[in-house]
């Protein structure tokens, strides 16, 4: 089966891992799953990396991924012993230095 097209159609790619909302505020970061729980501690590579960005604040969606030879692998990520290699892939930049860009247009 053909994914249909036409200037009607969006296609997102699916990304096989786990949403998060990635939040650094006043130099605390936090990442919050859909349920609300604090996964920082988790994925320790994703919490330092939004830590050393250069911004007062930044609020990201993206799904925590695991990768192998470059592709998602989502035993990898399922199976938790590869917590401290997960990345983001973010895809939505929410807020940024107390910008809201939630209203504002892509591209």
């Amino acid at each position: 089966m053909k994914a249909p097209s036409g200037e009607q159609w969006v296609h997102e790619v699916k990304h096989d891992g786990y949403r998060l909302m990635a939040r650094k505020v006043d130099g605390r970061v936090r990442l919050y799953t859909k349920q609300g729980y604090d996964w920082s501690r988790k994925y320790p590579l994703i919490a330092e990396a939004l830590y050393r960005l250069r911004v007062t604040s930044v609020v990201l969606d993206g799904e925590a991924m695991c990768f192998t030879n470059g592709m998602h692998d989502f035993d990898k990520l399922w199976s938790n012993c590869f917590d401290d290699t997960v990345r983001l892939c973010a895809f939505d930049l929410l807020e940024l230095n107390g910008e809201d860009y939630r209203g504002k247009p892509s591209g």
